[in-house]
């Protein structure tokens, strides 16, 4: 069995168990909504599981948790204790990967190729938002760190070398879009932001930025925060306590305050005559299901928002391989250092094991007669040894693919079990 040094972990130990919008509906993802505010309760059951590591990745598309781990039943263990689904019902929609095909998902999650909208720039940010709350609770460690490390540094490259983002790709954008293609069914064209979160800041940007200022109304369940939305780029500000009254003044409704809860229920909607759109940008949905069935009201949820098809989007497809070319040069990078991490506990017992060969054979020399020149022979000892300790290491560089059968029989010939577990 190999020998691995406490902590240290090899690129097939690396696995994501994920659910997303690709094959899963809305209604099944928001059941295994891993929400960020729970970070402290899953280190500690992660903990429970023996997982020393985790990235937690949960936005309004997907929910994925990340980590070095020898079992992808512990990662199911974190979403079935804190969500609201079944082992079957996970089994059926989730996906899980391990080794380069995990690092590359993650990858490709973070630039965007994974994305209902192609290119989508919000995901990296969401990705930082994660790392940063891992690192904040002890949950990344080193080769954790590394690999998050060069994904951001991988999207920034992309950025600046494709297209991919082009367009203003996010979801909020294809959220606004959707707006303008369809108000001109609407005799209200009033629209109300309901949420000033992280979704509801760049939504609200995004309405802004393509919609009529004066038609835009924000309310947030904190008031201080909707009056200092709507002052920063002079919108009007209503109450949340009369969600009723609010609902009624829009023609279009967008809810983005990521609550685990509905936030608009039925009777919000009571006695409504006219029509009105709602886009829920929320998971878990904050629009309660029932409201699909009000006559009049037409409810879009994240499965129903479509990329734009425009010339921006044919830009963004263009870039795909060359995008995915440079998270290729990434990704061979990490994999070499990880690798060679791994294998530096064997190198370092490897020499701790020579040396201890060398000082055995000195002192026997110097037992047998008194003129041997010590410093002299302690010199040339110690460059025999870099000699073999360097020929080993280019082994290892150059067979770091088949690392693990090179690893165990230079462990085996120099019998390091002794000097590993030291």
């Amino acid at each position: 069995m190999r020998m691995k040094a406490e902590n240290t972990y090899s690129i097939k130990d690396f696995k994501v168990l994920g659910i997303s919008h690709w094959n899963t509906p809305v209604a099944v993802r928001e059941k295994y909504s891993l929400n960020e505010s729970l970070i402290h309760e899953i280190k500690a059951f992660a903990k429970e599981q023996g997982i020393d590591n985790l990235l937690l990745l949960s936005t309004c598309n997907r929910s994925e948790v990340f980590a070095f781990t020898d079992s992808f039943e512990k990662l199911a263990a974190v979403f079935l204790h804190f969500g609201k689904g079944e082992l079957s019902e996970l089994q059926a929609n989730s996906y899980q990967k391990s080794g380069e095909a995990a690092i590359r998902h993650l990858f490709e999650v973070a630039n965007g190729l994974d994305s209902q909208i192609l290119g989508d720039f919000q995901i990296v940010s969401q990705l930082k938002n994660a790392y940063q709350s891992g690192m904040e609770n002890g949950l990344i460690n080193t080769e954790l760190s590394r690999l998050v490390e060069q994904v951001i540094q991988c999207s920034k490259k992309v950025k600046r070398k494709t297209q991919l983002s082009s367009g203003a790709a996010s979801t909020a954008y294809a959220a606004v879009q959707h707006i303008k293609k369809h108000n001109s069914k609407l005799d209200n064209n009033e629209v109300l932001l309901i949420g000033t979160g992280k979704i509801g800041r760049v939504t609200c940007k995004n309405l802004v930025k393509h919609l009529d200022h004066n038609h835009i109304r924000i309310i947030n369940r904190t008031q201080s925060t909707a009056e200092e939305l709507a002052e920063t780029y002079g919108l009007q500000c209503g109450n949340f306590d009369d969600m009723e009254k609010e609902i009624a003044k829009a023609g279009i409704i967008v809810v983005a305050t990521g609550a685990p809860v509905s936030v608009i229920l039925p009777e919000h909607l009571d006695g409504i005559t006219e029509k009105k759109i709602i886009l829920d940008l929320s998971v878990p949905r904050n629009v309660h299901p029932d409201i699909d069935q009000i006559n009049n009201v037409e409810v879009i949820d994240m499965d129903h928002l479509e990329d734009t098809k425009s010339e921006s989007l044919a830009e963004r497809e263009a870039s795909i391989p060359k995008a995915k070319a440079i998270i290729d040069t990434f990704i061979e990078t990490y994999s070499e250092w990880l690798d060679m991490r791994s294998i530096a506990p064997t190198i370092q017992a490897l020499k701790l094991k020579l040396k201890n060969i060398k000082e055995q054979e000195i002192q026997k020399e110097l037992a047998g007669s008194g003129e041997l020149d010590s410093v002299r022979l302690d010199a040339v000892s110690d460059r025999i040894i870099n000699n073999i300790t360097k020929q080993c290491v280019l082994h290892l560089k150059k067979n770091y693919k088949n690392e693990t059968l090179s690893v165990q029989a230079i462990q085996q010939i120099f019998d390091l079990e002794t000097e590993l577990q030291s």
